[in-house]
């Protein structure tokens, strides 16, 4: 009996520093403190709609984490990273397609001044490892700064 305690004590202690590891879209402030114990600015905000979304810094630039698969603004289940670029005569169809045919981590579309913006969206109802979502931030950041240089900024 002493021993069923025992690893029902340590099974039910694993799972709650493993929730309490987890960066969850349901979680908002999961994902802030993940964030900023990885050395980001991280602001929590809402969208139109009411929803979750945070503004981060990487690579020199603004971008946004927007949260999807909410219910009443709450309980999301999946993120979506989106950074935008401003330029002066905005980028070729060419050019943005020419990325979304050899790049794994991002798809770009251009907005209605041909300004190109950069997106990933992630499915992660439940939750993810902190080192998962911090591998997760490294392939963005990656992926930012290879866009950039592809769009000479």
């Amino acid at each position: 009996m002493r021993r069923t305690l025992l690893l029902l004590s340590f099974f039910l202690f694993s799972a709650t520093v493993a929730q309490a590891q987890s960066v969850d879209p349901a979680r908002p402030f999961s994902v802030i403190k993940a964030l900023q114990e990885m050395g980001y600015r991280a602001q929590l905000e809402v969208d139109s709609v009411g929803d979750p979304r945070i503004e981060s810094q990487l690579e020199g630039v603004d971008y946004y984490i927007w949260f999807y698969g909410c219910t009443d603004n709450a309980d999301c289940t999946s993120w979506k990273l989106s950074v935008g670029f401003d330029l002066n005569n905005g980028l070729t169809l060419q050019k943005a397609n020419e990325w979304n045919s050899e790049k794994l981590m991002g798809s770009v579309y251009l907005d209605d001044e041909s300004d190109p913006y950069l997106e990933h969206y992630i499915i992660a109802n439940g939750g993810v490892s902190g080192v998962l979502f911090e591998e997760m931030i490294s392939r963005w950041s990656y992926a930012v700064s290879s866009f950039k240089d592809h769009i000479n900024w």
